[in-house]
């Protein structure tokens, strides 16, 4: 073992004497970090290893790595300025294309490289433990070591080939690069959608039903493509500066025609995912989500309603997503953020209120349970105080739906407590308090869920 410590300690000679001729380190601190590193090495080597004992050596091995840079930074802009004030005195310019002397050596980056010995010398150990090679590939950011980053991220899928969330993170690096900040010079890596979709179709492979594999594929398909319509974008500019007048007229209806032969591959993905998972309508319904974040995928979002209503009949989620689509195609996102109705075209409220209408009578006629009914109330009653500004009338028609909506149930024999509570809101709010109260006391008195409902006695 004593031999074994003494020739990595050796090699560590050259980098320690080169920082220290440079100035970086004292003798005294060289001396300590050669007692430190041969303590540490001999914790590593023990019968027994220890993570703790690793974790320790890599702790205080970034440590000196961020003193050591400190230092050279400091000792660069003193360099500089000496330099600065020598041409000065002796009338001297710098000439442009004067080469300056280099002031990075071989051991500014032998603590990198140490470090990144001994989380190789870890994960050799405990290869099976996910953590080793997650902590080497934030460390390979953090040190901007692009190419290092790779091969970690290989390493870690050869042994970890189940972990979707890998699979991710590497194609998230192929494509966009790492996610650190501008410090350094050098430009990461990134930018091969080729890449990236064999780390994906690879994933998929061996993780089929793996949901979030499938989302972040359609999610790379979709940033791909808003990557090529913003270059094209760019491009139209520049040629309408240079006299292209009608570019600008043709711009929309081009780029609709170019982001529907685009969305091809997206909608195969799409196909190939609910076939691998046909049982989801959440699945299903993330899709829908995920296409939010991105403009022009109108005719994504109809390929998943199509697919909802021809595989999900019977499924008060896939009614329900139905019917909120229809609100946002109009260019709204959601019943909550319905800000803008009242500025809206009068004709397009009345045939949109119309499509969901039809839509709800079919919901309810194909699923007549509780809780298709109650879905449907809410949402409708909150559609109406939306779009109406909470003004009910008993001839408007959603109010003759509602009203024959708790016909239907009463009838079917489907009024739970919590739309009896829902029967009562809205005979209140069309001032029919009367009605409200019989119609209370008559559940009260001969249901006995609405009897065993502590909502209902409050409400009575």
């Amino acid at each position: 073992m004593a031999e074994q410590v003494q020739a990595a300690l050796d090699q560590m000679v050259p980098a320690l004497r080169d920082l220290m001729d440079k100035g970086v380190f004292s003798e005294s601190e060289t001396k300590f970090i050669i007692k430190r590193r041969r303590e540490s090495e001999y914790l590593l080597r023990r019968r027994i290893a220890r993570k703790s004992d690793f974790m320790q050596y890599i702790e205080a091995e970034r440590k000196l790595e961020r003193l050591r840079s400190l230092r050279s930074k400091k000792l660069i802009a003193i360099r500089a300025k000496r330099e600065r004030e020598e041409d000065e005195t002796n009338n001297k310019k710098r000439h442009s294309n004067q080469k300056k002397k280099k002031w990075s050596t071989f051991g500014d980056v032998s603590i990198v490289q140490l470090i990144h010995l001994i989380f190789v010398r870890a994960k050799r150990k405990w290869g099976g433990d996910l953590s080793w090679h997650l902590q080497h590939a934030e460390f390979a950011k953090e040190a901007r070591s692009f190419q290092m980053l790779g091969k970690i991220y290989a390493e870690a899928l050869q042994k970890h080939p189940k972990n979707y969330s890998l699979w991710i993170e590497a194609a998230s690096y192929e494509f966009f690069g790492p996610d650190v900040d501008n410090r350094g010079t050098s430009q990461p890596l990134g930018g091969s959608i080729q890449n990236a979709r064999v780390l994906l179709q690879r994933g998929l492979r061996i993780n089929k039903t793996s949901e979030d594999l499938w989302l972040q594929s359609l999610c790379l398909e979709l940033h791909y493509i808003q990557k090529l319509q913003g270059r094209r974008e760019i491009l139209q500019l520049d040629e309408g500066k240079n006299g292209e007048e009608n570019v600008s007229d043709k711009e929309g209806s081009s780029s609709m025609i170019l982001s529907q032969k685009q969305m091809h591959v997206p909608k195969v993905l799409y196909k190939n995912a609910i076939h691998s998972i046909p049982d989801s309508i959440h699945f299903r319904l993330k899709f829908l989500d995920l296409c939010d974040q991105f403009p022009l995928t109108q005719s994504l979002k109809q390929e998943v309603i199509n697919s909802i209503e021809h595989d999900f009949g019977k499924d008060v989620d896939g009614w329900m997503a139905r019917a909120h689509y229809i609100v946002k195609r109009e260019g709204t996102h959601a019943l909550d953020n319905l800000q803008s109705c009242n500025e809206r075209n009068s004709k397009r409220l009345k045939t949109e209120g119309k499509e969901i209408l039809v839509l709800l009578e079919n919901a309810t006629l194909a699923v007549q349970s509780p809780r298709m009914f109650l879905e449907t109330v809410k949402f409708i009653r909150c559609y109406m105080k939306k779009i109406e500004n909470d003004q009910m009338s008993k001839n408007d028609p959603f109010s003759i739906f509602l009203i024959s909506l708790f016909e239907k149930a009463k009838q079917a024999k489907i009024l739970t407590p919590e739309l009896l509570l829902e029967n009562v809101r809205f005979l209140l709010d069309a001032e029919e308090e009367e009605n409200a109260y019989f119609l209370l006391e008559h559940y009260m008195e001969h249901d006995t869920l609405c009897r065993n409902s502590a909502q209902c006695w409050m409400k009575w």
